[in-house]
């Protein structure tokens, strides 16, 4: 007999045991909570960065940072990150989980142009 378990969308043979789940939900809760804390420390590294190299006699500009894209591989973190500024800029973060470490490269775009295929 096939029936739906609670937890899966799918039809399962059998549940697996609530205390099992409760560990899962608790381990996928903790990484959510870590992956938070990764974001707003990428965020704020890039924000701090963008303020260091504002040009100092102009007002200061109202602007937020946001991801483009994240990957984790093992206990590393990459990092897509841009800002609302019309300044061309975006960032490449990396976080190397061995040496905990973050290093930080800034990018301007010079160009979007559409390439056409041949024939």
């Amino acid at each position: 007999m096939e029936f739906k378990c609670l937890y899966y969308d799918e039809p399962v043979g059998e549940c697996p045991p609530v205390q099992e789940m409760e560990r899962l939900r608790k381990e996928i809760r903790e990484l959510k909570e870590r992956m938070e804390k990764m974001d707003e420390q990428a965020i704020r590294i890039v924000r701090a960065y963008i303020l260091e190299h504002l040009d100092k006699s102009d007002e200061m500009p109202v602007f937020e940072v946001f991801t483009v894209w994240k990957s984790k591989v093992l206990q590393n973190w990459k990092f897509l990150l841009s800002s609302t500024l019309s300044d061309g800029m975006y960032y490449e973060l990396t976080y190397n989980g061995d040496k905990k470490e973050w290093y930080l490269d800034a990018y301007k775009k010079f160009e979007n142009r559409r390439i056409q295929k041949n024939g």
